[in-house]
């Protein structure tokens, strides 16, 4: 993954996701485009009760396809809470059960709505691009009805297009939580010797030599950037290049030594004023010959700020220096590649950081300042996916690529025991003697269950029946329940019970019969 735990705003951040390829913050993009659907993560997760209030949100992570229960009389309200960077987006995609209407809210940290969506139909979608970090806060209410639901959450996410011929990646994109192309980087020129036969299907660990490279570039050009200011305008563009080297022993394991650098400008102009900014970084990365795993890597970035105001020029140098060692070492391609393969992996990064500023005022130096140092350490779990073979142009050439989704996600142990959720809809019915009436039963396997459930119902007064005694997670499925009243029963209500069982775990769902 060209993503890296970095980011510098004058203090260390924890679990921030900056790339590396990408330093230089966006690229503009003439008109939004469409063109993925990114469907990868831990997948189902059951919600984890009790989660009625803010104080007591499920964290949820991209990719995460949340299965929860509501019920508008005796369980209202589900809270779920999420961790987003700066200038990232989020979307939850909330699914009804049948029959009913359950609604969405979303707040920031401040406890401000930000987004609602209280639509009379089995769906509903919010969606914020968060200008600073921290948590958002969703609330599912019932307004109408009970049952299970389905709540899924994206984020931003990258598509990188490997490219055999290259040995090296072809195209980086990167998309917001609607699927919406934000930015991209395209292979320039490279020099590489690979054997690779058109229309393969699997792309084997490529083997490097000394002076083998790889540039990047992408420029965008906008106008009328701000609705109204039809005379400002801006530009930006960027260029990043890779080359191998050397080699060096990490760790008692050899390792390609990988040079990175890269540069990126942007201009905004209004009238007589105006701002131009630069970044320049430059770092290495160490990968294991054996596998290509990354097992350390530096970087530093200086970012130069120009802005002119009234004949006065303002020059800041904001820089970072930051190094990274990967627990296990980062796995940017698990080799062979082959469409359909997927992997994750949760990894402990150790960051060490130092900030620096300087500021400089029609030529004089201001200041020049340690902002701060540091260390840091954390999890991520990387999940990847190759979901397609696609053959792309290029400044290099047309190149045949195996496209791979990444998303930061889940960690696969915050998900909890593999489980089911069994509901019934309705839950209450009414039956005249000597008739019948039907119910559904909805179940779904969560935290990776799947597999046979048992099934069994029983009631006082009424006679049962199940359409299967055993029905299959897959990991949803569903059984339809038959309860019968004698024209004999006495008078009055009754209830009947449902139980399911699967792994050692047991739900019921009670069904109030007048």
């Amino acid at each position: 993954m060209e993503k890296r735990i970095v980011e510098w705003t004058g203090k260390i951040i924890a679990g921030v996701l900056c790339l590396a390829f990408l330093a230089s913050g966006l690229i503009f993009i003439a008109q939004p485009v469409k063109a993925e659907t990114c469907e990868i993560g831990f997948g189902y997760v059951g919600e984890a009760e009790p989660n009625n209030d803010k104080s007591s949100a499920m964290e949820v992570y991209a990719g995460d396809i949340v299965i929860g229960y509501l019920n508008e009389k005796s369980d209202v309200e589900d809270w779920y809470k999420i961790w987003i960077e700066e200038d990232a987006s989020v979307t939850f995609n909330l699914y009804d059960p049948s029959g009913s209407d359950f609604d969405l809210y979303l707040y920031n940290g401040t406890d401000a709505q930000i987004d609602y969506s209280i639509l009379v139909n089995s769906y509903d979608e919010v969606s914020n691009r968060s200008d600073d970090f921290g948590y958002l806060y969703l609330k599912v209410r019932a307004f109408a009805g009970t049952g299970i639901y389905k709540l899924v959450v994206h984020t931003n996410y990258d598509v990188y297009y490997y490219s055999p011929v290259a040995g090296y990646l072809a195209a980086i994109k990167s998309y917001d939580s609607n699927n919406i192309l934000q930015d991209e980087l395209l292979l320039s020129s490279y020099t590489h010797t690979q054997t690779w036969t058109p229309g393969g299907t699997s792309a084997d660990k490529p083997t490097y030599n000394v002076g083998d490279k790889w540039s990047y570039g992408a420029v965008e050009y906008n106008t009328n950037v701000l609705a109204g200011e039809t005379n400002l305008a801006a530009q930006a563009s960027m260029n990043y290049t890779h080359e191998i080297i050397g080699t060096e022993n990490v760790g008692g394991e050899n390792c390609y030594v990988r040079l990175l650098k890269g540069s990126y400008s942007f201009y905004a102009g209004l009238g007589d004023m105006g701002a131009d900014m630069s970044m320049q970084t430059e770092g290495m990365r160490w990968e294991r010959s054996s596998d290509l795993k990354v097992a350390k890597e530096w970087e530093r970035l200086d970012q130069y700020t120009n802005v002119t105001m009234m004949g006065s020029t303002t020059s800041t140098i904001l820089g970072s220096n930051v190094s990274c060692t990967w627990t296990p070492a980062f796995e940017n391609f698990a080799f062979p590649l082959t469409v359909g393969k997927a992997w994750n992996t949760t990894y402990t990064m150790n960051i060490n950081i130092e900030l620096t500023q300087k500021t400089v005022i029609d030529g004089v130096e201001m200041s020049n300042m340690v902002l701060g140092s540091g260390t840091q350490s954390g999890q991520i779990t990387i999940y990847s996916k190759v979901v397609r073979k696609e053959t792309i142009t290029t400044p290099a050439g047309e190149l045949e690529c195996f496209v791979i989704h990444q998303i930061a996600g889940r960690p696969p142990a915050t998900a909890g025991a593999p489980d089911f959720m069994l509901a019934a809809n309705p839950e209450e019915v009414s039956i005249t003697k000597g008739s019948a009436s039907t119910v559904t039963l909805s179940l779904i396997g969560v935290n990776g269950l799947t597999g046979a459930v048992s099934l069994s119902a029983s009631g006082t007064g009424v006679t049962t029946s199940l359409s299967s005694s055993s029905v299959s997670l897959t990991p949803s499925a569903q059984a339809v329940l038959t309860i019968s009243v004698p024209s004999t029963a006495t008078t009055g209500p009754t209830t009947v019970t449902v139980t399911g069982s699967a792994a050692g775990k047991t739900h019921t769902a009670t069904i109030k019969v007048n």
